[in-house]
């Protein structure tokens, strides 16, 4: 398999256009996370900032700090061409749903909230951003290291960020 050849100092990777191999390029981001960005892209338009990147499944706090010296987004700069810094959503606090953002129920739970401490995997794939891998690995911490006491704690899961987090804030409970 062909291996990337790493960044130059100073290049910079734009988020809202590449292909999956230069973004596979950037530091702690394999191909397989490179195609998910593009998919999502596709899937929902450009990103504009790294706060807009968090809503991609498998990118989290610690890999946004790693990317935003590699990073440049074409849809929205910080006036100056750097890319816009999230503002909020990178410490402990979690951004909440954009205003005017509506969450829709997942298939066959309609006005209903899933408690993430008691939810099957199977139950936990139906949820926007949720796979089958992603949900196992919940399962697996929640039965390893005991219930989440509240929603947020779900960012112990790797793969989860507080961009998932606050997605899923009108769909699930931790209580």
């Amino acid at each position: 398999m062909h291996e990337a050849r790493p960044l130059a100092p100073g290049e910079l990777v734009d988020a809202d256009v590449a292909l999956p191999a230069e973004l596979a390029r950037l530091p702690r981001v394999g191909l397989v996370l490179a195609k998910i960005i593009v998919a999502d892209r596709e899937a929902k338009g450009p990103f504009g900032s790294l706060e807009e990147l968090d809503r991609v499944p498998g990118i989290g706090p610690g890999l946004l700090r790693t990317l935003t010296p590699h990073l440049t987004f074409s849809r929205a700069t910080a006036g100056n061409g750097a890319p816009k810094l999230p503002t909020a959503g990178l410490g402990t606090a979690f951004a909440p749903p954009p205003l005017g953002a509506v969450a829709v129920a997942p298939p066959g739970r309609p006005n209903s909230v899933l408690n993430v401490n008691r939810a099957s995997a199977v139950e936990l794939e139906e949820l926007p951003g949720i796979g089958p891998s992603l949900a196992r690995r919940i399962v697996a911490d929640r039965e390893a290291r005991g219930p989440f006491a509240m929603l947020e704690a779900l960012d112990r899961v790797p793969g989860i960020g507080p961009g998932l987090v606050a997605r899923l804030a009108r769909l699930v409970t931790a209580p």
